[in-house]
């Protein structure tokens, strides 16, 4: 089974914010990917290849 792991439940493992069920909902996905796939929208790849050039061209 996979599923499509979105950025806002991503935001909240790294920031740790938003609302007390937002930020449950979040573990609750990050303990069901011990036993799933988790696919991410193409665009994660572009934002990070994105993030590089701006870094490393400042």
């Amino acid at each position: 089974m996979s599923f499509v792991l979105d950025n806002s439940v991503t935001m909240r493992w790294l920031f740790g914010d938003g609302k007390p069920q937002e930020r449950a909902y979040a573990g609750r996905v990050l303990d069901a990917m011990q036993n799933v796939t988790a696919r991410v929208p193409m665009t994660w790849g572009r934002a990070r290849i994105i993030h590089k050039d701006f870094y490393y061209n400042r």
